[in-house]
């Protein structure tokens, strides 16, 4: 059995707590205007989460910044009505849930325990994401996990995003690893499982919504980083077999 060298995770809804920071953004926004208040909240949260998708592809491609990407949600958001809404509204809006969206950062339950038990072992541990350098930066510093992050590899500094094989044969090469030595750790099936698995590398779902596992045989499963235990690492570390 290949010894684990490195633990490559995801960060946004991995280890760091992505969605929670994003509804309580929305929460702020919520009651600011009429056509937002007399909305359900599941519905807003529900139709920010597709714009979130679509638009973060084009700033992945380098067609927007995150500040124009924000600000793109936010017309979108309020172009229901049937004026158009002013540059001073949408920049109003778009600066208020990215202050929600700040203040609300957080990691999910366990990760600094079992980053530091890890790295005690001595495994490296990375961090790959889609996402903008600095951004992410940004969170790793703020959630302090920059002490217990080895490396950090992103979409933008190999120009190439998950699921494809460049991203994940960077953070190989970052780890001074084999595919056979490392696993990714994340929460997109798509992005994440299957990204792993065509660059060769063992792959962990992380499946807080305790969803349906697509495929057994293709990647083991934690549903929480807590307790961290023999159990987690047993997995994480490919103990089990």
């Amino acid at each position: 059995m290949t010894e684990t060298k490195a633990v490559l995770f995801d960060l946004d809804d991995t280890l760091f707590d992505h969605a929670f920071a994003a509804r309580r953004a929305l929460e702020v926004i919520h009651g600011d205007l009429p056509r937002f208040a007399e909305k359900p909240f599941e519905t807003l949260e529900s139709e920010y989460s597709i714009l979130l998708e679509e638009v973060h592809l084009r700033v992945l491609a380098g067609e927007l910044t995150l500040e124009e990407a924000r600000r793109d949600r936010m017309r979108t958001l309020l172009s229901g009505d049937e004026r158009m809404p002013a540059d001073s509204e949408v920049d109003g809006l778009a600066s208020r849930f990215r202050d929600g969206y700040q203040e609300n950062r957080r990691v999910a339950e366990g990760v600094h325990e079992l980053l530091g038990e890890l790295r005690e072992r001595g495994i490296l541990v990375g961090v790959v994401t889609n996402n903008l350098t600095a951004e992410q930066k940004g969170k790793l510093a703020f959630c302090r996990l920059d002490s217990l992050v080895d490396f950090m590899v992103t979409s933008e500094e190999v120009g190439s995003p998950k699921p494809e094989r460049a991203i994940f044969e960077a953070a190989l090469e970052r780890a001074d690893c084999r595919a056979s030595e490392a696993v990714v750790v994340g929460d997109s099936w798509e992005s994440d499982i299957l990204g792993a698995r065509n660059a060769g590398i063992r792959a962990v779902w992380y499946n807080p919504k305790n969803l349906p596992r697509p495929d057994s045989t293709l990647a083991d499963e934690l549903r929480s980083f807590q307790p961290v235990g023999e159990a987690a690492l047993g997995i994480l570390l490919n103990k089990g077999e």
